[in-house]
């Protein structure tokens, strides 16, 4: 009975790895039914001013590089559609990292104290992949207790736009031609998509000092090229997940483009009405192209020649 029971346990355990199972890490990305909030959602308020942020264990934030605030910041949590938030922390301990440039990147802020999950307050699930095809639905977080919904870009359609894009950095917009841009009210917040009936947080809306129109293409801080440091700095709190898509991929072969140098004048057309079809009587404007009349003029010269031979 007792070698029985060790043989259950070990095949339980056996089945607990192979699944990744790991009682420290909660049900990540699940909205309540019938709330329309995120309950990873976070507000962080500093001296300077807030930003937004995303709850992805019971004493980490993540947020953009931008929002880095100091050890006296308050992080509010569980906000429902803008009513009161149900929790706040203030902060313990601030990390940042940069790939490319220092200006973009993530940071990472400990909360003084872990917080309790309810219906309104829960981690969202981190992508372990920054490859999405285009036209994938996401969402964004808008600020204000508001959400967005885009569309992904890929990322080889996107450098056409953005030729300053970074490997760091994934891109998502408004519909195939325009795209959403918060202009400082959304920084921190989350880029998501859904796996199922599960929210994956895929990006971070990164801080724009230009202030792009609403019909510029976004970029956002790719979670997933930070998933290292990510696991490293929360001791593997943080729930990272796969998220494959089948299907063709239309931005594996996309190619840019080609348009007319900016400032060149189009052609106007000509008005045909009165028989003159707007060129000139040179040859390199008559109705045959120059090849064919450079051809006549060496047909002509052979023909003198034989004539006078």
């Amino acid at each position: 009975m007792a070698l029985y029971q060790f043989l259950c346990g070990v095949a339980v355990m056996i089945l607990l790895s192979a699944n990744g199972c790991d009682s420290n890490k909660p049900v990540c990305g699940k909205i309540h039914q019938g709330s329309k909030d995120w309950p990873w959602r976070v507000n962080i308020s500093t001296i300077s001013g807030s930003c937004l942020g995303t709850l992805i264990s019971h004493e980490w934030v993540l947020t953009d590089i931008y929002c880095e605030p100091s050890l006296n910041g308050t992080v509010h949590l569980g906000q429902s559609h803008g009513n009161a938030y149900e929790d706040s922390r203030t902060v313990a301990y601030v990390t940042c990292h940069s790939a490319f440039l220092p200006w973009d990147g993530l940071c990472l802020l400990q909360l003084s104290a872990p917080v309790n999950f309810t219906n309104t307050l829960g981690p969202v699930c981190l992508s372990s992949t920054g490859f999405f095809h285009t036209g994938t639905e996401a969402y964004v977080d808008a600020g204000y207790g508001e959400t967005e919904d885009v569309k992904t870009v890929g990322y080889n359609q996107c450098k056409c736009h953005l030729n300053q894009l970074q490997n760091d950095e994934i891109c998502a917009g408004k519909g195939f031609n325009y795209w959403w841009n918060g202009c400082g009210s959304n920084v921190g917040g989350a880029l998501v998509t859904k796996k199922n009936d599960t929210f994956v947080q895929t990006g971070v809306v990164q801080h724009d000092n230009h202030c792009p129109d609403p019909e510029s293409l976004q970029s956002y801080t790719d979670v997933s090229y930070y998933k290292k440091w990510i696991i490293n700095v929360t001791h593997n709190q943080a729930s990272f997940v796969d998220f494959y898509l089948m299907g063709h991929d239309s931005d594996k072969y996309f190619v840019c483009p080609t348009f007319p140098p900016t400032g060149r004048p189009m052609p106007t057309p000509h008005d045909c009405t009165d028989g003159n079809d707007g060129r000139d009587d040179s040859i390199f404007d008559s109705g045959v192209t120059v090849m064919h009349s450079s051809f006549m003029l060496l047909c002509v010269l052979v023909l003198s020649f034989s004539c006078t031979g």
